[in-house]
Protein backbone atom coordinates (compact mmCIF):
# COMPACT_ATOMS: atom_id res chain seq x y z
CA UNK A 1 0.00 0.00 0.00
CA UNK A 2 2.75 2.66 1.01
CA UNK A 3 4.80 2.20 -2.67
CA UNK A 4 0.96 2.29 -4.20
CA UNK A 5 0.97 5.42 -2.63
CA UNK A 6 4.32 7.06 -3.40
CA UNK A 7 3.77 5.93 -6.72
CA UNK A 8 0.48 7.46 -6.93
CA UNK A 9 2.52 10.69 -5.69
CA UNK A 10 4.78 10.52 -8.04
CA UNK A 11 2.32 10.41 -11.27
CA UNK A 12 0.65 13.19 -10.03
CA UNK A 13 3.42 15.35 -9.18
CA UNK A 14 5.20 14.55 -12.76
CA UNK A 15 1.67 15.73 -14.08
CA UNK A 16 1.43 19.14 -12.09
CA UNK A 17 5.20 19.57 -13.27
CA UNK A 18 4.29 19.03 -16.78
CA UNK A 19 1.23 21.63 -16.40
CA UNK A 20 3.76 23.63 -15.22
CA UNK A 21 5.94 24.11 -18.15
CA UNK A 22 3.69 23.86 -20.36
CA UNK A 23 2.24 27.08 -18.95
CA UNK A 24 5.64 28.56 -18.27
CA UNK A 25 6.01 27.83 -22.32
CA UNK A 26 3.29 30.01 -23.13
CA UNK A 27 3.47 33.58 -24.35
CA UNK A 28 2.69 36.34 -22.00
CA UNK A 29 0.08 39.37 -23.02
CA UNK A 30 0.33 42.23 -20.95
CA UNK A 31 -1.47 45.10 -21.11
CA UNK A 32 -2.07 48.55 -19.18
CA UNK A 33 -5.46 49.00 -17.91
CA UNK A 34 -7.47 51.54 -16.61
CA UNK A 35 -10.43 51.68 -13.97
CA UNK A 36 -12.40 53.97 -11.59
CA UNK A 37 -12.44 54.00 -7.82
CA UNK A 38 -15.47 54.14 -5.79
CA UNK A 39 -15.75 58.33 -6.41
CA UNK A 40 -15.08 57.59 -10.06
CA UNK A 41 -11.24 58.48 -9.99
CA UNK A 42 -9.06 57.45 -12.73
CA UNK A 43 -6.74 54.40 -12.20
CA UNK A 44 -4.52 52.17 -13.91
CA UNK A 45 -2.85 49.00 -13.71
CA UNK A 46 -1.27 46.29 -15.61
CA UNK A 47 -2.79 42.77 -16.11
CA UNK A 48 -0.37 39.61 -17.77
CA UNK A 49 -2.37 36.11 -18.61
CA UNK A 50 -1.07 33.29 -20.78
CA UNK A 51 -1.83 33.65 -24.49
CA UNK A 52 -5.07 31.87 -25.16
CA UNK A 53 -5.74 30.82 -22.47
CA UNK A 54 -9.64 31.09 -20.20
CA UNK A 55 -10.94 30.66 -17.13
CA UNK A 56 -7.77 31.32 -15.03
CA UNK A 57 -7.41 32.27 -11.16
CA UNK A 58 -6.32 36.06 -10.70
CA UNK A 59 -3.65 36.73 -8.27
CA UNK A 60 -3.32 40.45 -7.23
CA UNK A 61 0.02 42.57 -6.70
CA UNK A 62 -0.49 45.61 -4.48
CA UNK A 63 1.89 48.31 -4.25
CA UNK A 64 3.56 50.08 -1.81
CA UNK A 65 3.70 53.39 -0.57
CA UNK A 66 5.62 54.14 -3.88
CA UNK A 67 2.85 53.71 -6.47
CA UNK A 68 2.61 51.29 -9.25
CA UNK A 69 6.45 50.56 -10.57
CA UNK A 70 8.31 47.95 -13.14
CA UNK A 71 8.66 45.66 -9.87
CA UNK A 72 4.70 44.60 -9.63
CA UNK A 73 4.31 44.43 -13.31
CA UNK A 74 6.88 41.96 -13.35
CA UNK A 75 5.88 40.07 -10.94
CA UNK A 76 2.13 40.07 -12.79
CA UNK A 77 4.06 39.11 -16.08
CA UNK A 78 6.03 36.26 -13.96
CA UNK A 79 2.93 35.20 -12.22
CA UNK A 80 1.59 34.64 -15.97
CA UNK A 81 4.58 32.64 -17.06
CA UNK A 82 5.53 30.37 -14.36
CA UNK A 83 1.79 30.25 -13.00
CA UNK A 84 0.19 30.07 -15.57
CA UNK A 85 -2.42 32.53 -14.04
CA UNK A 86 -3.62 35.82 -14.76
CA UNK A 87 -1.39 38.36 -12.63
CA UNK A 88 -2.57 41.95 -12.21
CA UNK A 89 -0.99 44.56 -10.75
CA UNK A 90 -3.04 47.09 -9.57
CA UNK A 91 -2.65 50.56 -9.13
CA UNK A 92 -4.42 52.43 -6.38
CA UNK A 93 -3.21 55.71 -6.48
CA UNK A 94 -4.23 58.36 -9.75
CA UNK A 95 -1.59 59.43 -12.11
CA UNK A 96 -0.99 62.39 -9.93
CA UNK A 97 -0.76 60.84 -6.95
CA UNK A 98 1.57 58.06 -8.30
CA UNK A 99 4.12 60.87 -9.55
CA UNK A 100 4.39 62.19 -6.30
CA UNK A 101 4.94 58.80 -4.27
CA UNK A 102 7.22 58.82 -6.44
CA UNK A 103 9.08 61.73 -6.55
CA UNK A 104 11.79 62.50 -4.08
CA UNK A 105 10.03 64.63 -1.06
CA UNK A 106 11.77 67.72 0.81
CA UNK A 107 10.14 65.67 4.14
CA UNK A 108 11.50 61.99 3.25
CA UNK A 109 9.06 59.20 3.94
CA UNK A 110 7.05 61.36 6.33
CA UNK A 111 5.79 63.55 3.27
CA UNK A 112 5.24 60.38 1.10
CA UNK A 113 2.18 58.93 3.72
CA UNK A 114 0.08 62.03 3.20
CA UNK A 115 -0.40 60.26 -0.28
CA UNK A 116 -1.77 57.09 1.16
CA UNK A 117 -3.09 58.51 4.35
CA UNK A 118 -6.39 59.45 2.00
CA UNK A 119 -7.17 55.86 2.20
CA UNK A 120 -6.86 55.42 6.14
CA UNK A 121 -9.22 58.11 5.98
CA UNK A 122 -11.79 56.95 3.49
CA UNK A 123 -11.63 52.97 3.20
CA UNK A 124 -14.45 53.01 0.97
CA UNK A 125 -12.07 54.35 -1.97
CA UNK A 126 -10.93 51.22 -1.22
Amino acid sequence: VQNGLVLAWCAALSSLAMECRAASAAKVVGKHVTYTDSSGEVLSGYIAYPDGASKLPVLMHVHGWGGLTDFERGRANRTASELGYVGFAVGVYTQNETASAQAPHPMGFQGKMKVSAMYQAAPQKF
